[in-house]
């Protein structure tokens, strides 16, 4: 996918003042990020958050740029509160990925205009680069970001689902 973007929506019981509180308590105080869940912030109606992974040995010191970014709206329902999310790569990755992708479609189409008008070798040697470099990048987005994202899900679920 090209564009990966994740979007969840659950109900929980408790009032949106609380589910508030609850992100809040879980976002660093002051200056140590260590002792924290989350980092991020949090408005009256939403909250826009990612993993702490300050007090993840390796990851800490080189980070983790696939690592999903939540956005989430709370809306006040009948049952509750109505809390919409929405995650994403980090703008940075999502460009790179975006240019890598168009840069592996300039690379397939070449490598088929190859194997119609010149060399067929050459051509499915093109072909076939640009097709295993696309799997491989889609398989680094299914480890790295929709499986993080599920458990980030999860976890955000959670949280929130009982007082």
């Amino acid at each position: 996918m090209l564009f990966n973007r994740i979007h969840h929506e659950f109900t929980t019981s408790i009032p949106a003042e609380r589910v508030t509180e609850q992100i809040r308590m879980r976002l660093p105080s002051g200056l140590l990020r260590v002792n924290s869940e989350f980092l991020g912030y949090v408005t009256e109606n939403s909250f826009k958050i990612r993993r702490n992974l300050y007090n993840v040995p390796l990851v800490s010191r080189y980070g983790h740029p696939f690592s999903p970014v939540v956005m989430g709206r709370f809306e006040k329902s009948e049952s509750g509160t109505t809390i919409k999310l929405k995650l994403r790569l980090h703008l940075v990755i999502s460009v790179f990925i975006l240019i890598w992708e168009l840069f592996l479609g300039f690379c397939l189409l070449g490598g088929i205009l190859e194997c119609i008008l010149g060399s067929f070798g050459d051509g499915v040697i093109s072909v076939l680069t640009s097709v295993l470099l696309t799997c491989a990048i889609e398989l680094l987005l299914l480890l790295f970001f929709r499986l993080p994202a599920k458990r980030f899900i999860e976890r955000l679920e959670e949280i929130l689902k009982y007082d």
